[in-house]
């Protein structure tokens, strides 16, 4: 899912939380919507699944009114229904401020916020072994929206090999399937972070990030290999690929 797509489906889950009454069908319509996007809003359609359901079992007719101010007590039955009533609402209002909440930083992001800015926002007040969890999930979400490209351009090589394998899949990372000829370019497309580099290692150029290594072996020691006017051979360097949307990374051979 790509950031337009995400940004889509949260203003039109917007619209249907926005009004004034909802029944089951339009609740499930919310849910396909904006379901896996970030992981507290997946922790919001849950308990308001639960309390729909509950609800549901005393309510007559489909449409349920997001109002209880002037609902009956006037026997158990009432009373059960309009506790029951105030608790979907509750949850109701909950998943519209996570959703409200995401929108906004997803704008934020969009506009120039750095990655970790906007992960740390959406992933705010997440405590413990199960905040961890939703930190990761929530970087990995934010990474799928804002992909970065890198031209890489072969100028008097043989042909560019594509890595033919990798440890795990990563959000947003999307490398060459075919060989890169002389005079050829190709895209990869990487999460908008920072890698460490090294290019001390002869023939092999090292990236290093998420606790990863992601070896490319040049095929010769003529190489130079150039990342937006600076060589990445024979020291250690950072590619902080979150600076631009676009990058180029010349491969020359001599």
């Amino acid at each position: 899912m790509n950031y337009e797509e995400a940004k889509k489906r949260v203003l039109a889950a917007q619209e249907l939380l926005n009004e004034q009454a909802t029944s089951r069908a339009k609740f499930e319509s919310i849910r396909t919507l904006i379901r896996g996007i970030n992981p507290r809003i997946d922790k919001a359609l849950s308990a308001s699944s639960k309390a729909l359901t509950d609800l549901t079992k005393l309510q007559k007719g489909e449409v349920i009114e997001l109002a209880a101010e002037h609902l009956p007590e006037d026997t158990d039955e009432n009373k059960k229904r309009k506790k029951t009533l105030l608790l979907f609402i509750k949850f109701w209002k909950d998943l519209k401020g996570e959703v409200a909440r995401v929108q906004t930083e997803l704008e934020k992001g969009r506009h120039g916020q750095s990655s970790a800015q906007t992960i740390g926002r959406i992933a705010s007040f997440a405590k413990g072994p199960l905040g961890l969890i939703t930190l990761v999930a929530v970087g990995i979400a934010y990474l799928k929206f804002s992909e970065v490209e890198v031209i890489i351009k072969n100028r008097g090589c043989e042909p560019l090999q594509p890595i033919i394998s990798m440890p795990v899949r990563i959000p947003g990372l999307s490398l060459p399937a075919n060989p890169i000829p002389d005079g050829g370019q190709d895209s990869a497309f990487l999460p908008p972070v920072t890698f460490s580099v090294d290019g001390t290692r002869g023939n092999v150029v090292r990236l290093h990030a998420f606790g990863l290594k992601l070896d490319y072996e040049l095929g010769g020691r003529d190489i130079d290999v150039v990342l937006n006017g600076e060589s990445l051979i024979g020291k250690q360097s950072t590619a902080d690929f979150g600076s631009q949307k676009q990058h180029e990374l010349l491969v020359t051979c001599s």
